[in-house]
């Protein structure tokens, strides 16, 4: 998966210009009062990533060379913090044990930091930042408004299937078959 998604990213980067592009994962709907519905990412955002962490911002800033990707992720709560009993999103009494932002960052290959960090970064790139994927629920997004150029970009290149795909297609294939 993390070859593969930098790879994904690589070819978003060729096709888009030097602007910065921000993708969020989003978060799930609330079904009923404190019931969620399970959390699906943000199709973009999992083919630019392979990361499945509900709240995850995906940044690529722009570089000489193309963009330098960074994953932004809710850190999970661990005993002794606030939201270890309060959120149940990322309290682990609630979800269990959770992998931290170094557990994400070695199995995805891309450098992570705390969701908390956003909102300064997002301030740094300035105006003309592209933005994709699901914002609701993601609060250093609110407001922002998708890119209809990058929706339609990277729709096109996710339907230019590379080996992983292809290997991963064939697999759900066998597997039903079986």
């Amino acid at each position: 998966v993390a070859e593969a998604s930098e790879n994904h990213r690589r070819r978003a980067s060729d096709a888009l210009s030097a602007r910065a592009i921000v993708v969020a994962a989003g978060i799930a709907p609330v079904r009923a009062n404190d019931c969620l519905y399970d959390f699906r990412p943000d199709s973009d955002f999992f083919w630019l990533t392979g990361c499945r962490a509900e709240g995850a911002v995906l940044v690529m800033a722009p570089t000489a060379g193309g963009h330098h990707a960074t994953l932004f992720i809710p850190p999970p709560a661990a005993p002794g913090e606030a939201g270890f009993f309060a959120n149940p999103t990322h309290g682990e009494l609630w979800v269990g044990a959770s992998a931290g932002l170094d557990d994400w960052g070695r199995a995805l290959g891309i450098e992570t930091r705390a969701l908390s960090e956003l909102d300064g970064v997002l301030a740094r790139l300035g105006d003309g930042v592209r933005f994709g994927g699901s914002m609701r629920g993601t609060g250093a997004l609110a407001g922002s408004c998708r890119d209809p150029e990058l929706s339609q970009v990277l729709a096109h290149l996710r339907m230019i299937k590379d080996d992983w795909e292809i290997a991963q297609m064939r697999r759900a294939v066998n597997d039903t078959v079986d």
